[in-house]
């Protein structure tokens, strides 16, 4: 009897151990934000498409790109990590709405961003920690808090509080950062918008040739 003991013991520890060492994946899998089609622009000039039954992963704050293959059956698992910093960026849609894609960047102080507005020298982007969800309908939305930043030229300004209402000095801010544009600075100072929907506006910026 003892002997059975033991070798019961030896098989059920045998089992825990078999069963431990096949969780992590599974789990990995279910922290997984959402799952999406998309195409990856790496920084070398390559793409990668994903779409049928092969997805990308949601990313957030700055861990690494995940492309999942067999995303909705048992057989699901993360087929490559891809490091943030070899991505130029990469463009998402929900399968249920292909005509309405959105654009993330890494932002190495911040993370994962989303691209809301882009033009020549410019770009507005939202970051928010717990990162992003695309809905059947093709809308995108922030997870929790997000703030704003606009990089211009590559030197990046942060902004918080973006759901205030735009005051004066808020205004000013943000025209001066397109002062060779007029007809923008005219339409930005003269606003009456939500601080997010002013600097939303810079995605209208065209400089003035001289």
């Amino acid at each position: 009897m003892i002997t059975c003991t033991k070798q019961l013991r030896h098989l059920l520890t045998a089992l825990v151990l078999t069963l431990s060492a096949l969780m992590p994946e599974k789990a990995a899998a279910e922290k997984l934000l959402g799952l999406m089609c998309g195409k990856v622009y790496l920084s070398g000039g390559d793409v990668v498409e994903l779409n049928d039954s092969d997805r990308i992963a949601m990313p957030v704050k700055k861990k690494q790109l995940c492309l999942v293959e067999n995303a909705y059956s048992s057989r699901q698992k993360v087929s490559q990590r891809i490091s943030p910093e070899t991505v130029d960026s990469i463009v998402l849609w929900n399968a249920t709405s292909p005509g309405h894609t959105h654009t993330l960047r890494y932002i190495p102080e911040f993370g994962w961003c989303w691209q809301l507005e882009k033009a020549t020298g410019i770009a507005v982007y939202a970051f928010s920690p717990k990162g992003y969800h695309i809905s059947g309908n093709g809308g995108m939305w922030t997870r929790g808090k997000s703030i704003m930043i606009v990089d211009r030229n590559g030197t990046l300004h942060r902004f918080s509080d973006h759901s205030k209402n735009a005051n004066d000095k808020f205004r000013q801010q943000v025209a001066d950062m397109v002062k060779d544009d007029p007809v923008l600075v005219s339409k930005i100072v003269s606003s009456r918008h939500r601080r997010d929907k002013t600097l939303r506006m810079l995605g209208l910026y065209n400089p003035a040739i001289l």
